[in-house]
């Protein structure tokens, strides 16, 4: 719990931090893609890190539930994820739902930032910070609570079926 979020004048609020949006396979295109060998391959530059994911449209879910709670939540923050997964757990996810292989392969946070796609140094900062803070990062985000806060908090592994087509056409 934060200190400074109830002040002098009475201002009562809650904060909701969001993750790693699951929208960015898709818009960042950090989706799996054919190496030239012709293996599907999800490079990343996160180690053997845990991250913390959500689907985009989970944020306004998961606000309703808070502002539903009443005052429960009021000078707390939360963290928001849908889905805690490791490079090899996402690429795992990644094979079951395009039906093939996919390996993982990890890159360094610089390598991304030198990266010739849009806004590549602010990936590879959000990397950098998601890696090296990931105990704490992905420790405040507690499934359980989110899915209590909102019942249908997506799971990776559902948000990518849903988006299969798209993800294939990447390939």
């Amino acid at each position: 719990m934060r200190a400074d979020l109830d002040d002098e004048a009475g201002l009562r609020a809650t904060f909701l931090e969001t993750s790693f949006f699951y929208e960015m396979f898709i818009y960042a295109g950090l989706s799996p893609h054919r190496g030239p060998d012709g293996t599907a391959t999800l490079t990343l530059p996160m180690g053997d890190s845990v991250m913390a994911l959500v689907a985009a449209e989970d944020i306004g879910r998961t606000a309703y539930g808070i502002f539903h709670s009443g005052a429960r939540f009021v000078g707390r923050t939360v963290g928001l994820a849908g889905t805690h997964a490791t490079g090899d757990q996402l690429a795992a996810l990644f094979a079951k739902v395009l039906g093939e292989p996919v390996v993982y392969r990890p890159m360094t946070h610089d390598q991304l930032r030198a990266a010739d796609i849009p806004d590549a140094e602010e990936l590879g900062n959000m990397f950098q910070f998601f890696t090296q803070a990931a105990d704490t990062f992905v420790g405040n985000r507690d499934l359980d609570l989110i899915r209590t806060l909102n019942p249908r908090l997506q799971p990776l592994e559902d948000w990518l079926l849903t988006h299969r087509p798209r993800l294939q056409a990447a390939l």
